[in-house]
């Protein structure tokens, strides 16, 4: 079983959970937002629990992060923590970065 941390707790983050949550291959463990409203709703929903980027990063309880923060502020949702991860994997949802064009998958941040 792969277990996730989730990143973002909005319109993409709730797709991203709901997916992992029904797959009984995976367990949702962790969610992370920045408005922690929302991250309570969206783990109260799947049974995950509440955390903090950096306790996400750092969780021994955790596979995989998967990155479903508003694609502009995916390179500030954790620097560094790719890093901090290795071994594990972490996959942005989206695959711009500031400044580059959408469509290009060379920029991808993925471990």
């Amino acid at each position: 079983m792969i277990r996730f941390g989730v990143i973002g707790a909005g319109r993409i983050g709730k797709v991203h959970s709901a997916t992992i949550a029904a797959n009984p291959k995976a367990k949702l463990v962790y969610i992370a937002d920045a408005m922690p409203k929302a991250a309570q709703e969206l783990s109260a929903k799947h049974g995950a629990k509440v955390a903090s980027i950096d306790e996400i990063m750092a969780s021994k309880d955790v596979d995989a992060v998967l990155i479903g923060s508003p694609t502009g502020f995916h390179d500030r949702a954790d620097p560094g923590g790719v890093q901090r991860r290795q071994g594990d994997h972490v996959r942005e949802a989206g695959v711009a970065r500031r400044g580059d064009d959408p469509r290009d998958t060379e920029g991808r941040r993925e471990e």
